[in-house]
């Protein structure tokens, strides 16, 4: 049995033209923390300037509510958001980055044989930004 089908629930008519990811890039926009309220937080690469600087962007997607985005956090450089919360007053940000090492590759010999062996190392780093209020 196949299915064909593309299923998309989502309550932000916003969300609706996120790029499929593929195996060589990344989604245009990644999920990476939903909050009590039916706050939806979401990490986005984007091209801001013509010297094609990549920039990392932490939005917040008001589902219950108004339906609205709100940026929250901009990075100058790419990185990967792999979970982010606020705080209930909306002042703080908590986010962890995944960055992926890999090890050079290292040459052993058995009977004859030379092995490559190469390895990755995952690093996790975790960032608290305070927000500046932008209701007013």
């Amino acid at each position: 049995m196949q299915f064909n089908q593309k299923v998309c629930i989502d309550a932000s008519p916003q969300l609706r033209n996120v790029s499929e990811p593929t195996r060589t890039t990344r989604p245009a926009q990644r999920l990476v923390g939903q909050e009590r309220d039916g706050m939806m937080l979401y990490a986005r690469d984007s091209v801001d300037d013509p010297s094609g600087k990549v920039r990392t962007h932490i939005d917040a997607y008001y589902v219950t509510r108004s339906g609205g985005k709100r940026p929250l956090y901009v990075h100058d450089g790419a990185m990967r958001v792999v979970s982010a919360t606020v705080n209930q007053d909306n002042t703080l940000l908590a986010f962890t980055v995944k960055k992926v090492e890999r090890t050079a590759p290292t040459s052993s010999s058995s009977t004859n044989a030379t092995r490559q062996d190469t390895s990755d190392q995952d690093t996790f780093n975790s960032f608290l930004v305070e927000l500046n209020d932008q209701r007013t």
